[in-house]
C-alpha cells in the first residue's frame, strides 16, 4: 500500500475518493452540450473564444466552469468543501496536462492500477485555483519529486 503524501514533519497532503472525481466528470459531461462562457481568465485572446457546445470539458475548462463557481464564496480549494468521508491523506500523485479532455484524465484514473482504497491527489481539486501565483514552478516540480520519494504514486 502507498504510504499517505506528507511525511511525519509536514502536514498531510490531500486526496480525495474516486467518487469525487467521477462525479466532477460526470457535471461536466452535462455541461458538454452547452458551449462554455468567455474565457476572460485568458489574457492573450482578444476577444475571449469559448468552448464551443459539444466540445469536451478539458481539465482548464472543469476548473473555470465547475470548480471556480462552487469555490467562488470561499475562495478556497475544493477538498476544503468536500464532506470528510470524502477526504484522506493522498495514496496517489496524479500528474497532467490542463489542455486535454478531463473525462480522458478520470478514465485514467480509473483504470491505473492502484491499491485501494485509493486517494487521489489532482490539483483542480486539492488546491485553492483562487490564488494559483502564490506557488511558482520551483515549488510544483520539488513537491512531485518529494511525493515520489516518500512512496506515493505517481502517475501522468
Amino acid at each position: 500500500m502507498s504510504q499517505a503524501l506528507g511525511g511525519a514533519d509536514a502536514p498531510p497532503i490531500l486526496g480525495v475518493s474516486l467518487d469525487v472525481i467521477t462525479k466532477l466528470r460526470d457535471e461536466a459531461r452535462a455541461l458538454q452540450a452547452s458551449a462554455g462562457p468567455p474565457r476572460v481568465w485568458r489574457a492573450w485572446e482578444d476577444p475571449p473564444s469559448r468552448r464551443a457546445a459539444g466540445e469536451p470539458l478539458t481539465t482548464e475548462c472543469v476548473c473555470f466552469e465547475l470548480v471556480r463557481p462552487r469555490t467562488a464564496a470561499a475562495q478556497c480549494a475544493l477538498v476544503a468543501l468536500l464532506p470528510p468521508a470524502q477526504v484522506s491523506p493522498a495514496t496517489v500523485f496524479v500528474s497532467h496536462a490542463w489542455r486535454y479532455a478531463f473525462d480522458d484524465l478520470v478514465d485514467a484514473i480509473e483504470r491505473a492500477p492502484l491499491a485501494e482504497p485509493r486517494s487521489v491527489w489532482l490539483d483542480v481539486i486539492a488546491n485553492s485555483q483562487w490564488q494559483t501565483d502564490a506557488r511558482d514552478f520551483t515549488w510544483w516540480t520539488t513537491t512531485v519529486r518529494a511525493a515520489g520519494k516518500r512512496g506515493a504514486r505517481i502517475t501522468r
